[in-house]
């Protein structure tokens, strides 16, 4: 069973693809802490449904929905 928080995350990428950070940080998590956006996001990688890709400072630039997220009846 997902969080809130990753739930919406996997329905904004469904409905985008792959996006930055900073806009699914400001869309989806917008009252959150770093903390606690960095463990969302570590949560949904860790079980498949996202890709993270670097930013040309070496920290977390765009989120990518992965196959398993676009196709899994999680929601």
């Amino acid at each position: 069973m997902l969080m809130a928080e990753e739930e919406r995350v996997i329905a904004y990428l469904r409905g985008k693809g792959i996006v930055s950070v900073d806009e699914l940080a400001r869309v989806c998590l917008p009252s959150a802490s770093p903390e606690w956006r960095a463990r969302v996001l570590a949560n949904l990688v860790w079980l498949g449904y996202v890709v993270v890709y670097p930013g040309p400072d070496g920290r977390p630039g765009a989120i990518q929905a992965t196959e398993l997220a676009l196709t899994d009846a999680v929601m």
